[in-house]
């Protein structure tokens, strides 16, 4: 099918959805797939499809089949991460704080580009990881939302210069440690290991790695924001995947948990307003 998708012909399932009289809206993976489907949106599988690109081409091959396929008259859209950005070089709305200037900059007309870091961002939601955190552990007793937040707030955190270094070794074209390289350890301790493991060097890379830390930082917003309110500013720059991988560690939980919570994040109500409206958009 990736073929077809290279010469710039329709896919069959944006064909087949044409046929239903239906869009599509292709996504990333097939973990992005399974949770709009089955858990997000699975009310709306009669107005809308959704469909995945090849696994190893992303975001970029997101924004390319929509193109093909709308040069053929197909009606189709895409939801890609934040990270897009990155990869395109559009580092000035990458780093764009506010939400209403970020949504409006729309560099490709029917792709919806997430607010946060990444869709694994978006399950990092205080009350949908508890509820099903503490049954998780031995049934102990859930904590209130202000403890929860607390911790995910200083996970945050401690991922700010983990997320500068990544955005460094990308500018530099080179490999970015993995998800789960911070461990458990707070702000500090990640700086001091990235430097000691001299993944800040050469000079070009760590004077870039510098710099980037204040501007992951002012995703937390001004002194007098909430707890809440920073964290969701910062879920817009530090790596979901590595956040999840954090709250697993502080759990001692082993196994993959990201359907678990999207399932919780549907059943509490808080599907991500900004992606349900695109879904719906596209429906119409």
């Amino acid at each position: 099918m990736a073929s077809l998708k290279n010469n710039n012909l329709p896919s069959s399932e944006a064909m087949l959805g044409r046929q239903k009289g239906k869009p599509v809206i292709y996504v990333e993976g097939e973990s992005d797939r399974k949770i709009f489907e089955n858990y997000w949106f699975n009310e709306l599988l009669g107005k809308v499809g959704f469909n995945t690109v090849a696994a190893t081409q992303g975001c970029t091959a997101v924004v390319n089949t929509v193109a093909g396929d709308r040069k053929q008259g197909i009606e189709s859209f895409g939801i890609v991460d934040r990270d897009k950005l990155m990869a395109d070089g559009n580092w000035s709305l990458l780093r764009e704080t506010n939400d209403e200037a970020f949504e409006q900059a729309r560099p490709y007309p029917e792709i919806k580009i997430t607010l946060r870091w990444e869709l694994e961002s978006y399950l990092i939601e205080p009350d949908a990881l508890e509820a099903y955190l503490a049954p998780a552990q031995s049934g102990r007793l859930a904590r209130s939302t202000s403890e929860v937040e607390k911790e995910l707030l200083e996970h945050a955190d401690a991922l700010i210069p983990f997320a500068a270094l990544n955005q460094a070794l990308h500018y530099h074209v080179t490999a970015a440690p993995g998800d789960g390289y911070t461990g458990l350890d707070d702000r500090l301790a990640v700086q001091n290991k990235i430097d000691r493991d001299k993944l800040a060097e050469p000079p070009n890379v760590g004077k870039n790695y510098q710099e980037n830390i204040p501007l992951m930082d002012a995703f937390a917003g001004a002194p007098t924001a909430t707890p809440r309110q920073k964290l969701q500013g910062l879920l817009r720059t530090v790596n979901g995947k590595a956040m999840l991988e954090r709250v697993k560690m502080a759990a001692h939980i082993q196994h993959d948990i990201t359907y678990l919570i999207a399932k919780e994040i549907k059943q509490a109500g808080h599907v991500p307003a900004e992606i349900e409206h695109f879904v719906q958009q596209c429906c119409n």
